[in-house]
């Protein structure tokens, strides 16, 4: 009989989220799925971050309002929650800052240390190895934590990891997850729908789909 680890864990997915889909909240579902099968310890919570308006992408709905949505789409949620400190950052915060954030929240929380996990997709993953998307001391820092892979149709990650000498020392601090359901929902796919007048009901949740509609978000 296998002993569980009683380390603490937290896993984080910081992202736009404009607006929040269910693949959003699956990625974190899946990621603790895994960690729990394989006795990595107690995951006890799980944070969505959304960038701040600094980060200027486009189609980025106001901070406030993807804060918003995303309580509204955790509201069930017995374990998921929204920090809305990197979006209240008037500039974009990059990853590993927000990481020193969440570890010192998450002790005075806890009253001892929380290992941080960062969740995300293998088509993020694989923006790793361009170094003008990503500060090389910033990337050290955040695979010190440790990084869960989401695996995507379409990407295949791993050789991203063994083949990037920035990443390929961390290799033991990656773990891959495979989708037993594939889910390829994405923000963009939903603002498109919006646009074109088509139902998005099922892509997200019904609150968030009425916040949307009340505030008439994407509807230009």
């Amino acid at each position: 009989m296998s002993t569980v680890s009683q380390q603490k864990i937290a896993l984080i997915a910081c992202g736009s989220f404009s607006p929040v889909t269910y693949l959003h909240l699956r990625v974190l579902e899946m990621a603790r799925d895994h960690l729990m099968k394989n006795n990595v310890g107690q995951v006890v919570t799980g944070i969505l971050s959304p960038v701040s308006d600094g980060y200027k992408k486009t189609d980025l709905a106001p901070a406030p309002h993807r804060v918003e949505m995303l309580k509204l789409a955790v509201a069930s949620s017995d374990w998921l929650e929204v920090d809305s400190w990197e979006s209240e950052n008037p500039e974009f915060t990059p990853t590993a800052i927000a990481f020193r954030h969440f570890s010192k929240v998450l002790e005075e929380r806890y009253g001892e240390p929380v290992k941080l996990f960062f969740v995300c997709g293998s088509d993020l993953f694989m923006t790793f190895s361009d170094l003008k998307v990503w500060d090389p001391d910033h990337v050290v820092e955040l695979f010190g934590h440790g990084i869960i892979v989401i695996e995507r149709t379409g990407y295949d990650s791993l050789p991203t990891l063994k083949n990037t000498p920035l990443l390929a020392p961390f290799e033991k601090n990656v773990q891959f997850v495979q989708q037993l359901i594939a889910n390829e929902i994405s923000s963009t796919s939903i603002r498109k729908c919006i646009r074109a007048g088509l139902s998005i009901k099922y892509l997200t949740a019904d609150s968030v789909i009425d916040y949307i509609r009340k505030h008439k978000l994407w509807a230009n």
